[in-house]
């Protein structure tokens, strides 16, 4: 009997033995393919992975389709024409002539002594400009020309030239709206203007009431940036150059047109870009570039054409030596070739957009009665001039 249950228990035992061998060489391919894809660097799957594999192509990240590095604006004014050196010419005499700036003919032509035009010599005569515009209606304030342009429902109603903030005092870039105004403003002088004073040995004020010896005129114009505001000035001879301490100044007569007929809630953008592009609602593609020490690259104006759509309407040879000229005037960098696909596209004609190099047309309306302006607590303490 002892002998009968040694057997069987030997061949239990060997039965298990055989049977969880068997189970063994099922499982274990299973775990080994498991184990070899749990311990694969997270890089083998690079084309789910933000930052992409070593082995891949080091190109851009392309930004979502529709959306530009660069915002594309549709408003361009002013013109180009060209002009032959006459016996007589001068930078000077020619920017009278043509209404343009002389840095902006010395710039463009890549002059670099202007004593030294040639008879004969053809110029380029610009004063094209892209309006830096986010809406259709409003005011914009181009702190790189210091202007201020002034849109109602697309056409460009006015510009006046501006004083915008000097060095450490910049004007601040951004999109406000008016908050309010006020006629005949009082000035409380901000502590650190007191101090600018003192250090100046000048009388120390901390209130200027109304007056001639008000720095903010006889119309102050709220905007929703604290402290900031359109004003007039006492200082007709300081508009055109950075010279506040951080408001936008304007000749009187300016300002209070302004005051009259736009109205509290109007968006204000305030803008400081080097680099704008824009096309017309005629096909044209435009690129104006100032002199900046952080400019894009080539590739990197390419990346933002491609990604507004507008790659293959532009002329690149015109396009790079817009990017490396910084002329500060609107270049037409469109690809004539380009031009009769677009016929689809093209809508009516912002007013105030160049056509075929024309003259802008700047339409005035009659201007609507001044809305109801309730009380409001402006030029605070603190004001900027």
């Amino acid at each position: 009997m002892t002998e009968l249950w040694r057997k069987v228990t030997f061949f239990v035992c060997h039965f298990i033995a055989i049977l969880l061998g068997c189970c063994a060489l099922c499982v274990l391919p299973a775990v080994t393919r498991a184990d070899l894809v749990s311990e694969r660097p997270t890089n083998a799957v690079a084309d789910t992975s933000p930052e992409g594999s070593a082995s891949l192509p080091a190109a851009p990240a392309q930004p979502p389709a529709g959306t530009a590095l660069l915002p594309v604006y549709r408003l361009v004014i002013g013109r180009e024409v060209r002009h032959r050196v006459a016996p007589g010419d001068t930078p000077i005499a020619l920017a009278r002539k043509y209404r343009v700036s002389v840095p902006a003919i010395l710039r463009r032509n890549n002059i670099t002594d202007p004593r030294r035009l040639q008879i004969g010599q053809e110029l380029i005569l610009s004063d094209q400009h892209i309006v830096p515009a986010p809406f259709d209606t409003g005011l914009v304030v181009d702190l790189r020309l210091l202007r201020l342009y002034w849109l109602r429902e697309g056409n460009l109603l006015a510009t006046y030239p501006i004083a915008a903030g000097r060095p450490a005092w910049e004007t601040p870039a951004g999109v406000y709206r008016i908050t309010g105004r006020r006629r005949d403003p009082t000035w409380y002088v901000p502590p650190s203007i007191q101090r600018e004073m003192q250090a100046a040995g000048q009388r120390v004020r901390s209130r200027v009431p109304p007056g001639p010896d008000n720095p903010l005129g006889k119309y102050w114009i709220q905007l929703s940036a604290p402290g900031i505001g359109l004003h007039g000035t006492n200082a007709p001879w300081s508009v055109g150059r950075y010279a506040t301490h951080g408001c936008i100044r304007l000749h009187n007569e300016h300002v209070e047109r302004l005051f009259n007929e736009v109205p509290d809630g109007t968006p204000v953008a305030i803008v400081d870009e080097p680099v704008r592009l824009a096309r017309t609602s005629a096909g044209r593609i435009f690129l104006e570039v100032f002199d900046h020490p952080e400019l894009p690259t080539g590739a990197e104006f390419e990346q933002t054409l491609r990604s507004a759509r507008l790659s293959e309407g532009v002329h690149w040879p015109l396009a790079e030596q817009a990017l490396s000229g910084r002329w500060g005037v609107a270049v037409d960098i469109t690809n004539q070739n380009s031009l009769a696909e677009d016929d689809s596209s093209r809508g009516q004609e912002a007013s105030a957009s160049l056509n075929s190099g024309g003259e802008p047309s700047l339409p005035a309306p009659p201007a609507p009665p001044p809305q109801p302006l309730g009380p409001t607590p402006l030029a605070p303490p603190g004001s900027l001039p």
